[in-house]
């Protein structure tokens, strides 16, 4: 190929494409504005590696019960996120255009607004290239550490019972938490990414139950196997909310893109408080952010979505962009709670059918979630639940699965 430019040739027509090559649409609409995203990886990508350490202590009491408590702990470094390293400077929209492209020549300078209040032409900031789209790279950047503290109480199994609660207390803390996703807000600034990971859980319980029912359980004639061999098991889960974050998912250069790159997600600039504490399941369908008179926008007017340069034009070249004034993922999503539970027959087989004195026939009833509890779904970035200007913001608009049934027979010998 003589451009570099030049992305291939279409192997259906054998003409070249571009980065800004034609594509036709249905209705014979010709778009001309088709930038090519591109993927790539460094030459030299270092190991990715975590250190894990964790120490326990457990404690004998009455009754056949045993204490432990640990401390489990993790650091990361090294880890993969996955950068936009076409984005614009930012600030570089806050003249309402793209100054880094516009502005790199003397002749386009009285054509776009790059004079600051003294009439001094600005230096363009040119970064970026408007002949692809995103250009999409993995950096081995990223560190994360993860701290908790568990609890575990058992008591071991006596009389057909046994029962075990673990209470875990933790905190887990990253600038990234997958390798490709959403873009951060700034990636040229980790530190103002740095805040509890996407997956972070705080408070998580867990409790399991198992009762050998003891009915009819030594006997070995008709009754017995009919009556006895009788289990049920149980487990259930609490743990709080994911975490999240209040963004901006339309960017709209005069309205809300506050740090001016021209890429998604934002942050708003200022949070002026007012969210419900400690919000009830029918809070978050509700709206966690209420629409009443102190807020007749709901999300638009909890938070502040613009940089002093898109209020005021006239400051736009002596404005520096700043941090987000929210961190990341500083709002708490939906409780979890949940019961499941089994009921397990087991019966032996006749000696007369040779199959072996373990040979057995077992039916079991599953149960999930048998109490019917609503669950909501965790808010997702850059969605209609976590953009301030969306309806939706701050409400949950389904439910995760009811009560699910589930039957099975197995046959061993």
């Amino acid at each position: 190929m003589n451009s570099r430019l030049q992305a291939g040739i279409d192997p259906r027509t054998g003409t070249v494409l571009s980065p800004t090559g034609p594509e036709t649409l249905p209705g014979g609409f010709i778009r001309t504005d088709l930038p090519v995203e591109v993927n790539g990886v460094p030459e030299n990508m270092p190991n990715s590696y975590v250190y894990n350490y964790s120490m326990e202590v457990q404690y004998q009491l009455p009754a056949r019960i045993v204490a432990s408590l640990g401390y489990v702990g993790s650091t990361g470094r090294k880890l993969i996120r996955t950068v936009d390293l076409n984005r614009y400077t930012p600030g570089d929209l806050f003249g309402y255009q793209r100054d880094a492209f516009n502005g790199a020549s003397p002749v386009n300078r009285d054509r776009v607004q790059t004079r600051d209040r003294n009439g001094n032409f600005i230096t363009p900031r040119l970064t970026g290239n408007p002949n692809f789209g995103a250009i999409l790279f993995p950096l081995p950047d990223v560190n994360s550490n993860y701290n908790a503290m568990i609890l575990t109480i058992t008591r071991q199994y006596a009389r057909g019972l046994q029962l075990e609660g673990t209470y875990r207390w933790s905190k887990s803390i990253d600038t990234s938490s997958f390798g490709r996703g959403p873009q951060q807000s700034d990636p040229s600034d980790q530190r103002l990414e740095r805040g509890p990971s996407d997956f972070d859980v705080r408070h998580n319980l867990v409790v399991s139950g198992l009762w050998d029912i003891p009915l009819f359980r030594a006997r070995k004639d008709f009754l017995g196997k009919a009556l006895g061999g009788f289990q049920i098991n149980g487990i259930f889960t609490f743990h709080t909310g994911f975490p999240w974050t209040p963004q901006i998912g339309c960017c709209f250069p005069d309205r809300n893109d506050p740090n001016g790159d021209g890429r998604l997600p934002d942050r708003p600039t200022q949070y002026f408080g007012g969210v419900i504490t400690n919000p009830s399941n029918q809070d978050f369908i509700n709206g966690i952010f209420p629409i009443d008179t102190a807020h007749p926008r709901g999300g638009p007017d909890y938070f502040n979505a613009f940089n002093a340069c898109q209020n005021f034009p006239a400051d736009c070249f002596t404005t520096i962009p700043g941090p987000a004034g929210i961190g990341r993922n500083s709002f708490r999503g939906p409780r979890f709670r949940q019961l499941d539970l089994s009921i397990v027959k087991q019966t032996g087989l006749p000696n007369f059918l040779h199959l072996g004195e373990a040979a057995n026939l077992e039916i079991r009833a599953n149960f999930f979630n048998v109490l019917n509890l609503l669950n909501l779904p965790a808010f997702q970035p850059v969605t209609s639940r976590t953009d301030i200007f969306n309806g939706d913001f701050g409400r949950a608009t389904f439910g995760l699965a009811g009560r699910v049934t589930e039957f099975q027979a197995r046959f061993s010998f």
